[in-house]
């Protein structure tokens, strides 16, 4: 497997440092992360920013879209 330059460029960059930054670039956000660190062992990362109302909005966005099998575009409607 090869490796280009910018993803290199992120492989050492620490994850806290990549969550702040995605922090810093959009006005609300929702990260959950999951590392299993050994077979009983689980690390999880939570982040988030914005108002209340709009994480839990991207929350039940992420939901449907789980649920749909991938990510809902802009012009998709949510309800159905």
């Amino acid at each position: 497997m090869t490796i280009n330059p910018e993803e290199e460029d992120l492989f050492d960059v620490p994850s806290e440092a990549l969550i702040k930054e995605l922090q810093n670039r959009f006005d609300e956000m929702v990260f959950l992360g999951a590392m299993h660190r050994t077979k009983s062992s689980e690390d999880i990362t939570v982040a988030f920013s914005g108002s209340y109302h709009a994480v839990i909005g991207l929350i039940e966005i992420g939901k449907l879209a789980s649920k749909a099998g991938g990510a809902l575009s802009e012009d998709e409607d949510p309800a159905g």
